[in-house]
């Protein structure tokens, strides 16, 4: 039956060749029961999704949003998300519970870091002596080391060297420490009459008159050894006697406990140091082991040179000093010593003292004086030195300058003598560890 006129299909509705339905025809005639959108449900939600900037699967919520773009978590800018804990219950990222424990947290730190530095302070002068005893056992090493190199077993070389520098000390206090002490209590019972007599000196008289009077020298002095005539003040110097005996009691008890500590760091030193290595992860123990001696027989060398060097200088200052007649050379000569255990600026410094000593006795004798440490100063730099500190590590002039004055500002004359082979150890460390790591880079 030929169908009629206004059955004619419109040219949209024509039939596919093969019998394959139209697409649209059957988008429209498909039930919509699925849920999936139109076409223009889609694009109507996708031009939504660009205009309120959230990313991620078309129509879906902000939840879905990718990280990293506008308006998702993470992002720099965006509020903070609440975030769900594991019973369902949303909150923020900083609530006062957890603003309480950080802030509970810092004060405990604080306190514990304030606690230890007090404790640090606390125990300052047990640490000073195991620092000094340490510095005199490393001096004392290369000695038995030389021993120990002769055949002689490390316990025997140990006692011999200890019984050596026992006797040595007991020498040095029986035959220097009488006639020291008597040369400083003349020293003091004299001060009022050497202070009078320097004004008499004619080279203060002939400086009173090229300053044509404007100072009054003789009052000045006269002013002077009126104070120095008052024992009260003189012992008020040092804090009173209380206080000058409570230090010369403190000076004996840490003499015996450096000792102690001394003879047992000397004989356990091998052991000290296996046990510090052993503390180090194997793939760097061979050149924490390699630093560390190269570290400790430098030190130990430099610490005998220098020792070494000291007392030449004393020796010969006591010998030059009495020869002048110059007054108090015992003294005198102990302050060369401590000063030449200082290098470079150490025996300039009391070679100072000393001269400045001799010109209240007479400018000749202080000329003369003057004259014997220039020449000993140069032959120390090119002749003594060089022979005795070789096997030192080399220090540049500069660092020893800054160190001694750094350790002199910490820890007086001590800390200026620890506190060179303390830089020659860190110049080493730089040496051996940082330059070649960064040139590995």
């Amino acid at each position: 039956m030929t169908p009629s006129s206004g059955d004619q299909p419109t040219t949209g509705d024509t039939p596919v060749p093969g019998g394959a339905p139209d697409s649209a025809d059957s988008t429209a005639e498909a039930p919509r029961t699925s849920g999936a959108p139109l076409a223009s449900d889609a694009a109507e939600a996708s031009a939504g999704a660009g205009v309120s900037g959230a990313a991620g699967v078309t129509g879906g919520p902000a939840d879905h949003a990718v990280p990293g773009s506008p308006g998702s978590p993470g992002t720099a800018g965006s509020a903070p998300r609440d975030v769900e804990d594991g019973d369902g219950r949303k909150h923020g990222f900083l609530t006062i519970g957890s603003g309480f424990w950080l802030g509970f947290t810092g004060v405990l730190g604080g306190g514990i870091a304030w606690w230890l530095l007090a404790s640090v302070g606390s125990i300052s002068t047990v640490i000073s002596y195991v620092g000094i005893a340490l510095f005199f056992a490393l001096g004392l090493e290369p000695v038995v080391a030389f021993l120990v190199k002769r055949g002689v077993h490390r316990t025997l070389a140990v006692v011999c060297v200890l019984i050596a520098v026992v006797a040595l000390a007991v020498a040095v206090g029986i035959l220097v420490l009488p006639t020291l002490i008597t040369q400083i209590q003349s020293f003091i019972g004299q001060l009022p009459t050497i202070i009078a007599e320097i004004a008499t000196v004619d080279w203060v008289i002939d400086l009173e008159m090229r300053l044509g009077g404007a100072v009054d020298i003789d009052a000045v002095f006269a002013a002077l050894g009126d104070w120095v005539a008052d024992p009260a003040n003189v012992t008020s110097i040092g804090g009173g006697v209380v206080a000058v005996g409570a230090g010369i009691a403190g000076f004996l008890t840490g003499a015996i406990v450096v000792m102690i500590l001394v003879v047992y760091f000397t004989a356990t030193l091998p052991a000290i140091k296996s046990g510090a290595y052993s503390l180090v992860a194997r793939s760097r123990r061979a050149l924490v082991k390699e630093v560390t001696e190269e570290v400790t027989r430098s030190v130990g060398r430099y610490v005998l040179g220098q020792v070494s060097l000291a007392a030449i200088n004393g020796v010969l200052s006591f010998v030059v000093l009495s020869f002048l007649g110059a007054p108090l050379p015992a003294l005198l000569a102990l302050i060369a010593f401590l000063g030449s255990l200082i290098p470079l600026v150490g025996t300039l410094t009391g070679s100072i003292i000393i001269v400045f000593s001799c010109l209240m006795v007479s400018p000749g004798m202080a000329l003369v004086a003057g004259i014997y440490y220039l020449f000993y100063m140069q032959v120390e730099a090119y002749l003594l030195s060089p022979r005795i500190m070789k096997a030192a590590v080399n220090i540049p002039g500069s660092v020893v300058i800054i160190a001694a004055l750094t350790g002199a500002g910490l820890a007086g004359v001590l800390g200026a003598i620890m506190a060179v082979p303390f830089a020659a150890s860190v110049l080493i460390v730089v040496r051996r560890v940082i330059v070649p790591r960064q040139d590995r880079r």
